[in-house]
């Protein structure tokens, strides 16, 4: 095995883990073969299905160096510390929140340790002890590789203190971070087992990423521009969001901003960090426990198909065999966890962005003027995230369950994609339909529901267009997670454009006389020729 640096590093510490009364030659064993077996594991940044030689997440410490260009604006311009640094946190925040929920929670719940370690005698508080470990030296590098650049700017344009201020709260948040997230497991795990936790951690993950989009939305609001200068408010929500409670310490030892506002936040930036260390310290012994749940699996157990999936199929499917398939695609969507995290954000973020639209626009105009406008049209946000659902189509943690195409008597490959897409518009875009046709005449009239009737037609038409251009002729579920995401970001942006379009068109058409009814037929016969065209009949087409 390698020697690695880290572990010589931790060598000269070797005394603070004897007084915390740690086995340090078992617990720098125990490091030693995590960091070995992780040479082989390729971190989520770099997932793109290629093979590569080494340690793939040194390797991908680069692309965080890249990211951490974007924070050099920040730090260069003005002198408004409270602004300046609580936007540097937050998107430092989102990069380590991101590797902590996608690269290092299945190290905090690692239960092979306790089917190898178990066994021998090696005290839970060495186990335990190892467990942090790991995960913070990775933390560690994210962290340098995040912020070496800014510091090195930092210390050149503001000085050495603000330099050591920087980093001090580096070393906070790297540790807030780790904590918040194991805490929330270990309150999920308190009440929760079996199948069902597995289920409820999955959307933990879930609305931990909604959390940090609502966070940076939050973030971004509070400040105001007034006169040229940039204005926060003090609110009793900020005490909740955590960049803030780094960058007031910016105020009050480098502005002499002393205020009470300041002080608090500051010190909960101090306080929590250390308060979530001893919860954790407490709480091992039960979170130890309460880890053998994930070791249980409970028999799978036949479900009756919801009435509304078994009457939208009949709906939209042309006999059995396309039946068949959209409920084959409907299980699939909906038990796959995988697809669930990378998916579920995107749809949420779908709900909550043409709202995001109106209330910024509030912020200028008042709401008479905006429900007098044309701001309903921002409803074409919700069209984003069908882009996404239908790349993630294509990919299954059980792709190699894909010969089951060849095997069954289908008489044409077609229909299991158009199955699939029909599937993904029912489960994930009616949702987020309604949900919006339900809020938006509230804030406009009753008289632009008859608007939702060409945005349901594009969204039809958008995600075949979106699936063809994203995964060709593949069919769905048929590769892993992670190979062939790659080079889909310019598309993306193509596909965005036609979303821009489709809002573009849909204003044009409210400027003519009966220019709506004509952009529904329009839209109707585009979407009868392009699923025509995108599915034509190729019975001698590959299946797998």
């Amino acid at each position: 095995m390698s020697d690695f640096k880290t572990l010589k590093f931790l060598d000269r510490f070797q005394g603070l883990f004897r007084t915390l009364n740690i086995e340090y030659p078992i617990l720098r064993k125990i490091l030693e073969t995590k960091l070995t077996l992780d040479q082989r594991r390729v971190p989520t940044i770099l997932n793109d299905g290629k093979k590569r030689e080494g340690n793939q997440f040194i390797r991908s410490l680069w692309i965080y160096v890249l990211f951490s260009l974007i924070l050099l604006p920040f730090l260069l311009i003005g002198d408004q510390y409270i602004y300046q640094m609580t936007f540097v946190f937050s998107i430092i925040m989102f990069f380590l929140l991101t590797a902590m929920i996608s690269d290092f929670s299945t190290v905090l719940l690692d239960v092979r340790d306790k089917v190898t370690l178990d066994t021998k005698p090696i005290h839970k508080r060495t186990i335990n002890a190892a467990k942090v470990i790991h995960i913070s030296i990775y933390m560690f590098f994210i962290v340098g590789a995040l912020t070496a650049v800014p510091l090195v700017v930092g210390l050149m344009t503001r000085g050495f203190v603000f330099f050591l201020l920087f980093a001090f709260q580096m070393i906070l948040i790297a540790l807030w971070t780790i904590m918040a997230t194991a805490l929330v497991y270990m309150l999920v795990l308190q009440f929760l087992d079996g199948e069902k936790l597995k289920d409820v951690i999955n959307y933990v993950q879930i609305l931990l990423s909604i959390g940090m989009i609502v966070g940076t939305q939050l973030v971004a609001r509070s400040f105001e521009f007034v006169n040229l200068d940039i204005v926060m408010q003090p609110q009793w929500w900020q005490f909740l969001l955590p960049p803030f409670w780094y960058s007031a310490l910016f105020e009050v030892l480098l502005h002499d901003g002393g205020n009470r506002f300041y002080l608090i936040l500051s010190g909960l930036g101090i306080v929590i960090p250390i308060l979530s260390i001893m919860l954790y310290i407490y709480f091992i012994p039960s979170f130890e426990r309460n880890l053998e749940k994930l070791l249980n699996s409970s028999q799978s157990r036949q479900k009756k198909r919801n009435p509304w999936y078994v009457w939208m199929g009949k709906i939209w499917s042309r006999g059995k065999e396309s039946n068949h398939l959209f409920h084959f695609a409907l299980n699939m969507m909906k038990n796959e966890r995988e697809f669930k995290l990378k998916v579920y954000p995107a749809f949420i973020f779908a709900i909550v962005i043409p709202f995001l639209f109106i209330l910024n626009e509030i912020r200028f105009r008042n709401l008479q003027e905006v429900s007098d406008s044309y701001y309903y049209l921002t409803f074409y946000g919700t069209l984003i995230f069908l882009s996404t659902a239908a790349q993630m189509l294509l990919y299954s943690e059980k792709y190699k369950g894909a010969w089951i195409y060849g095997a069954m008597p289908i008489s044409d490959p077609n229909i299991i994609t158009k199955g699939a897409l029909k599937a993904l518009f029912v489960h994930l875009y009616i949702p987020v339909y309604i949900i919006v046709g339900m809020i938006y005449p509230f804030i406009f009239s009753m008289g632009i529901l008859y608007h939702f009737i060409p945005l349901g037609l594009t969204a039809f038409l958008y995600v075949v267009i979106s699936y063809r251009v994203l995964n060709g002729e593949q069919l769905p579920f048929t590769q892993p997670f992670g190979i062939g995401q790659k080079d889909s970001a310019l598309k993306n942006i193509l596909l965005l454009i036609f979303v821009a379009l489709f809002g573009g068109l849909h204003y044009a058409a409210t400027l003519l006389p009966y220019g709506v009814l004509i952009f529904c037929v329009i839209l109707l016969i585009a979407n009868m020729i392009v699923w025509k065209i995108t599915f034509r009949e190729n019975r001698n087409r590959a299946l797998v």
